[in-house]
């Protein structure tokens, strides 16, 4: 059994951590979000390839912040959750998104295949028991599910480990494992361990791409108000993503963040002609040859 007292520690830290921020924090034109449209980018195009598209959040407790990309992006049916509804009723009470529900990701209350699409974006690796969410958000998503998560360097490694090494080092992370200071262990993804359960579910269509993002604190609510000082800082954050994407290039290191889309059927071309032009790589998995369909 995992210890639920630990999983709402964690949920109200975080709550408390984002509500001291304030829902300013996530004006368009602030740092924050010029570092998460990066990472966002390709949904919107699988938003706009039909905005009637069901989805679903999970773990959307940043007052809901993918939801409300999602709806800006021109998704008409949103659904929001979080283990703690917190924040986003707060969000829901200022209008920023519409439908939002309390759901725990090891047991979502929705039925089976009632959403497109299951969005989860940088809270996977918070989870306790993160393949049981997975198995809930495969379970209730009709066309897949779309992880963004941090990448496992210890598995995912590249031709020339190098800079991972070094990487580790630096962090303090010698054996590969991690723990945050409210206390739970930082369970991050690698593209082998998502072959592996996609291939437990008897289904072997993925797609893969990977994106570097850092964080520096930078305060101001505006790019173009901040002060020298943090603009300096904002041209850091800049070149230290454009290293790690060099870094990548010379097979020396991997992204720090995977991108991942499971598919539970066959991918209609268009959608999936579109997914490929935003730097998705499709991976066909071997079918068990002892199964009949």
């Amino acid at each position: 059994m995992y210890d639920k007292s630990n999983l709402e520690r964690t949920s109200l830290y975080h709550n408390e951590q984002m509500l001291n921020s304030g829902l300013a924090s996530l004006n368009k034109n602030t740092v924050d979000n010029w570092r998460h449209n990066r990472m966002y980018s390709f949904v919107k195009k699988i938003v706009e390839f039909d905005k009637n598209f069901k989805w679903l959040t999970v773990g959307d407790g940043r007052f809901g912040s993918n939801a409300m990309k999602l709806m800006e992006y021109g998704a008409t049916n949103v659904m929001c959750t979080d283990l703690d509804n917190y924040l986003i009723k707060y969000s829901a009470e200022k209008k920023k998104i519409n439908k939002y529900k309390k759901e725990n990701a090891e047991n979502l209350s929705f039925c089976d295949n009632q959403f497109d699409f299951v969005l989860c974006k940088e809270s996977f690796h918070h989870f306790p028991r993160p393949m049981l969410a997975l198995i809930e958000m495969f379970r209730v998503a009709k066309i897949g599910i779309i992880l963004i998560e941090p990448r496992d360097y210890y598995i995912d490694r590249p031709l020339f480990p190098l800079a991972n090494r070094i990487l580790n080092f630096l962090k303090n992370r010698h054996d590969g494992h991690f723990f945050e200071e409210v206390g739970n262990y930082v369970y991050t993804v690698s593209e082998r361990e998502l072959e592996k359960f996609m291939l437990g579910m008897h289904k072997n269509t993925i797609a893969f791409s990977g994106i570097n993002d850092h964080y520096l604190k930078i305060s101001g609510d505006n790019i173009e108000n901040l002060n020298i000082l943090m603009k300096l800082k904002f041209l850091l954050l800049k070149t230290i993503i454009t290293v790690k994407n060099l870094l990548n290039l010379l097979s020396l290191s991997k992204t720090n963040l995977l991108r991942a889309i499971m598919f539970k059927n066959t991918v209609n071309q268009d959608l999936k002609l579109i997914i490929q032009k935003n730097g998705f790589k499709f991976k066909i998995l071997p079918k068990n040859p002892h199964i009949r369909e």
